[in-house]
């Protein structure tokens, strides 16, 4: 009997320690419920016999994975997939019997791996992305990319040829950056679906000749070593916006061709561009931005631009002459570091004209010309050199706000007349404002703000100021000692009086104690109160 109990309990430590998976041929788990996520050789070995991930499978980042073996009867992933940073993997070929849809596939940061066979049924439909994998050279591998909407190829400097991923009948939005050589979006063929294209770093790309992207709405471009024209743009009858940005051998526009479609036109460092003249048709042109463009003279090859809402124009030194557009939509325009221009007078100052900003340009003298300019409703001056005073500058009755900063030329404020009542005043780091001399006549503001005016010591001029509709901002003055000149029964809803050092606090907190209509009051972190 002895002995029969003994065998029973042996046959039963036997089952025990089967069921516990002790055996010579560990086996994991048939499908996984949710995510997987694999950083060692160990957890992939432990999923031999994986068929289903439901959620998201994750392989890396692993200093230590070194085959997918254990993956090989892996079927279907739910979610998405994603192998990245795995320092010592070589191929996905395991992962052959893999099928099906999966929305994200994500394939970045292998070193070692030079193609991607194994991954022939797996269909992307939304994201795929193959970035910084930097020996991978080969990817006739993949399977059916006809669903992918979003596609990224970034940093894989031995991927020559992007044939093998032709067939983007869905894509929508695409990303070339850091490629080959070799390497343009035109060997993706056909893409009836593309709106967004981005190119960045791409040494193939010398035009934008994409025939096959009828839909194409933006088209973006930055740091392309060998484009040399725009090319012809007439088979993107449906570009919105060009916008192109680092373009050193860029020297012509090229037969841009009729693209009445364009809405928004940037162009910015191409230091070979002397004009613009390749464009023929930009009736629709509502945005242009020129900058860093060092070798352009002139404007005067542009079309007529009758839609024209912004024009930037920055950094463009040997910028002397513009065309007088016309059209009656209205007008904003920026103008910075422009070392050529000399008069405002040559900007095209009409009645359409409601936005100018214009700064860090050392040769313009004078600002009176601005008084052309009828029906502006804001203006920024900004680090003029040349502008010693204001004489002759009319504020048209439309003017809503008024900016001038580091206008260090200036002293006061003498010359400037007729402030319109609801202007909003800025005047900040004009190092060279004493006073406010020259606004005797203001009786009425939409706001002031004035800051980091490093000599201002008083607000004298400002003594019939009555009324603020908005608000005052004092800050940041360093010499400022007194802001007596307002008004006893001055009436302003909000009040900030900050961070001026030679401020007597109690004395500014007694003055505006006696204002009419606060609401809010901060006075804080000016000077001591005197004894």
């Amino acid at each position: 009997m002895n002995r029969i109990m003994c065998l029973i309990a042996c046959a039963c430590a036997c089952a025990l320690v089967t069921l516990a998976g002790c055996g010579d041929d560990p086996a994991g788990p048939s499908a996984v419920p949710g995510f997987l996520h694999l950083t060692t050789q160990a957890e992939v070995d432990a999923q031999a016999g994986l068929r289903e991930v439901s959620g998201a499978l994750t392989i890396g980042p692993s200093d230590d994975i070194v085959s997918l073996a254990p993956l090989a009867g892996l079927v279907q992933v739910g979610e998405s997939l994603r192998i990245f940073d795995n320092a010592r993997l070589t191929s996905l070929a395991p992962l052959a019997d893999l099928r099906g849809e999966i929305p994200i596939v994500e394939i970045g940061g292998n070193p070692l791996l030079t193609h991607l066979n194994g991954l022939g049924g797996v269909r992307p439909t939304q994201t795929f992305s193959l970035s910084s994998n930097a020996v991978l050279g080969d990817v006739s591998g993949l399977g059916d990319l006809s669903g992918v909407r979003r596609m990224q190829i970034n940093g894989n400097p031995a991927l020559a040829d992007l044939s093998a991923l032709a067939g983007l009948d869905s894509l929508r939005h695409l990303i070339l950056r850091a490629g080959h050589a070799a390497a343009t979006p035109a060997q993706l063929g056909t893409m009836p679906a593309l709106e967004r294209l981005e190119l960045t770093g791409m040494p193939g790309v010398r035009d934008f000749a994409l025939p096959g992207a009828p839909n194409l709405a933006e088209l973006r471009a930055m740091d392309l070593a060998n484009l040399e024209e725009l090319g012809d743009l007439s088979g993107l009858s449906s570009l919105a916006s060009l916008i192109v940005t680092g373009a050193p051998r860029l020297a012509r526009c090229g037969a841009v061709g009729a693209t009445p479609g364009l809405a928004v036109l940037s162009v910015n460092r191409a230091a070979l561009l002397t004009d613009v003249s390749g464009f023929t048709d930009l009736s629709g042109l509502e945005v242009l931005e020129l900058d860093e463009l060092s070798a352009l003279t002139t404007l005067a090859g542009l079309p007529e631009l009758p839609g024209l809402r912004n024009l930037s124009l920055g950094n463009l030194p040997l910028l002397a002459e513009m065309p007088a557009w016309t059209g009656t939509a209205p007008l904003g325009i920026v103008v910075f570091a422009c070392d050529g221009l000399a008069r405002l007078a040559d900007l095209p100052l009409s009645d359409r004209l409601q936005n100018l900003s214009v700064g860090h340009c050392p040769l313009v003298a004078g600002v009176a010309e601005l008084s052309g300019a009828t029906a502006l409703q804001t203006l920024t001056l900004r680090d003029l050199p040349g502008v010693v005073g204001l004489d002759g500058l009319q504020m048209p009755a439309t003017l809503r706000f008024l900016q001038l900063n580091a206008l260090d030329g200036l002293t006061s404020l003498a010359g400037v007349s007729d402030l319109p009542p609801q202007l909003e005043l800025a005047l900040m780091d004009m190092d060279g404002l004493t006073s406010l001399a020259g606004l005797e006549q203001v009786t009425e503001l939409g706001a002031l703000v004035l800051s980091a005016n490093a000599a201002l010591t008083s607000l004298a001029g400002l003594e019939n100021l009555a009324v603020l509709r908005s608000q005052l901002r004092v800050y940041a003055n360093e010499s400022l000692v007194a802001i007596g000149a307002f008004a006893a029964d001055l009436a302003v809803p909000q009040v900030q009086i900050a961070g001026n050092p030679a401020l007597d606090q109690c004395v500014a907190a007694g003055l505006v104690a006696g204002w009419q209509g606060v609401q809010s009051v901060q006075i804080t972190e000016n000077g001591p109160c005197a004894e």
